[in-house]
């Protein structure tokens, strides 16, 4: 199932995070670009709401130390580089030969 969301325009749109577009259920041709750029502050809250629902949490963590390095959904992990600054240092355990 895909996430719906019901804009103040009464047109009923899914979310395509592939495209960042906002498709029309009726109409695929129609959409909307940029979609949380374009929205209203009523229109943002209601697909981010519907996003969340439809979006999964994760938590990283180091392998070594164990400290969460991070929590948010796999979108606000997407294109992150995540590493432990305490682990990465130049100590000898850590240093590859």
């Amino acid at each position: 199932m895909l996430p719906m969301v019901t804009l103040t325009n009464g047109k009923t749109y899914f979310i395509d995070e592939r495209l960042n577009q906002l498709r029309n259920i009726k109409n695929p041709n129609d959409y909307i670009d940029d979609y949380l750029d374009e929205l209203d502050r009523e229109d943002f809250d209601k697909v981010r709401r519907c996003e969340h629902l439809f979006t999964k949490f994760i938590t990283v963590k180091c392998v070594t130390c164990e400290m969460v390095l991070f929590s948010g959904t796999e979108k606000q992990a997407r294109h992150l580089i995540i590493y432990c600054v305490d682990c990465t240092s130049d100590s000898p355990t850590n240093s590859r030969m």
